[in-house]
C-alpha cells in the first residue's frame, strides 16, 4: 500500500504555487500604491465607477 496519494502535488509543488501567489499579492499591492502616488485622479474615477455600478445593480433589485 503506498504512502502517500500518487494523484496529488508533493509540497514542493505546492510550496511553489504559494510563494507565486504570495508574490503577484505583493506586486499588485506595490503596482496600486505607485498608480495612486502617479496618479491619484485614476484611482478616484475607478472608484466611483465601481460606486455607480453598485448603485445600479441595487437599484435594479426589486424591494422584498
Amino acid at each position: 500500500m503506498p504512502r502517500f496519494d500518487e494523484g496529488r502535488p508533493g509540497l514542493g509543488y505546492q510550496f511553489k504555487v504559494l510563494s507565486f501567489r504570495t508574490f503577484t499579492v505583493i506586486l499588485a499591492w506595490v503596482l496600486i500604491v505607485a498608480a495612486f502616488y502617479q496618479k491619484p485622479e485614476l484611482l478616484t474615477g475607478a472608484q466611483r465607477l465601481m460606486q455607480r455600478g453598485v448603485e445600479a445593480v441595487g437599484d435594479a433589485v426589486p424591494p422584498p
